[in-house]
């Protein structure tokens, strides 16, 4: 019923925990795929589960052109829960990595819903699958839906996302950045213990349940996005196809983020900063219209006021945490 996709770069024990913890904290009786995306170029996961036995193995053709190996191993207890890791030999990111994981679970699964995860994600409380799926069934065009996402170091919820204006999003965050968060809030608050579901205008990508018939019909995520963006992406789809997004708070679950564990680790952080602004130059041209004179301003902006900023505070915090060693 469920195929949940987990993108993996060089931590196929992080992913493999997190499945156990969410096994434990689920509530079904259908099945559930486990669908492995090995980010990495030199093949980790397949390496880590290598001791356990393989089911099944075969090669999935995309684009006509690109053919990725996939096996299905033996390593969980419960009868009704499968893994497949699929080996991409190279870094797709985020849109990429769970587009190839929906064609793996459209070509050789019977699966009804896709669910996209993180791994850096701990849930507290059950998750009632069934729940999820009474929702669809009464919400006819709902396309994705998400839980309460929390993050783990400011204890705020990070979804739903609200959509903000190019003001917000190209100059104003980087001075934000600059004086530490202090201005912007992008995400809808919510506390107490009543059961709430409400529309929004785009879900935190870190957990995220999609209808796959629905998924497949919005032309999956866009692949023209490494990292960033993606969500207001797809809220843009969504909403421009007459489908719905919808955000459900309940006291009964809920998942900690370890926000951005995994880029922060791989990813230098100016680096960073770069594929962030790109992202979302390409979201505010592509799917906001922005015009070009905006554009200039926010290269200008970025390249000319921030970066300049965020290297010396780099070059300030190093030469103080290089004093303070030595």
């Amino acid at each position: 019923m469920f195929s949940i996709i987990i993108v993996d770069y060089r931590s196929p024990q992080k992913t493999y925990e997190y499945i156990r913890e969410l096994i434990e904290k689920s509530r079904y009786s259908d099945e559930l795929n486990f669908i492995i995306v090995d980010n990495s170029d030199c093949g980790e996961v397949r390496e880590y589960f290598q001791g356990n036995t393989i089911k099944n193995r075969g090669v999935l053709t995309v684009d006509q052109d690109k053919q990725y190996e996939w096996e299905s191993y033996a390593c969980f207890d419960t009868k009704n829960t499968n893994l497949y890791v699929i080996t991409a030999q190279e870094n797709l990111g985020y849109g990429r990595g769970n587009n190839i994981g929906a064609i793996f679970s459209e070509e050789n699964l019977h699966d009804e819903f896709l669910v996209v995860s993180n791994n850096d994600l701990h849930p507290v409380g059950e998750l009632n699958w069934q729940s999820i799926i009474h929702f669809f069934y009464v919400h006819r065009n709902c396309a994705m839906m998400g839980p309460l996402i929390v993050d783990k170091r400011t204890k705020k919820s990070i979804s739903p996302i609200k959509k903000a204006s190019a003001w917000k999003e190209l100059f104003l965050y980087y001075i934000d950045c600059i004086t530490h968060h202090l201005f912007i809030n992008k995400y809808c608050q919510f506390s107490g213990g009543e059961k709430k579901t409400v529309q929004c205008d785009a879900l935190n990508g870190a957990f995220v349940i999609a209808d796959k018939e629905k998924f497949f019909n919005l032309g999956m995520y866009d692949k023209n996005t490494f990292l960033y963006y993606e969500e207001l992406i797809i809220g843009e789809k969504v909403k421009k196809s007459g489908y719905e997004s919808w955000f459900f708070y309940s006291s009964d679950f809920q998942l900690i983020h370890d926000h951005a564990a995994t880029v922060k680790k791989n990813i230098r952080p100016l680096e960073n900063d770069k594929i962030s602004f790109r992202s979302r130059i390409y979201y505010f041209t592509k799917y906001r219209k922005l015009k070009k004179i905006y554009v200039g301003l926010a290269y200008a902006f970025f390249y000319l006021f921030y970066m300049p900023i965020a290297y010396f505070k780099l070059f300030v915090k190093n030469t103080l945490k290089h004093s303070y060693m030595g």
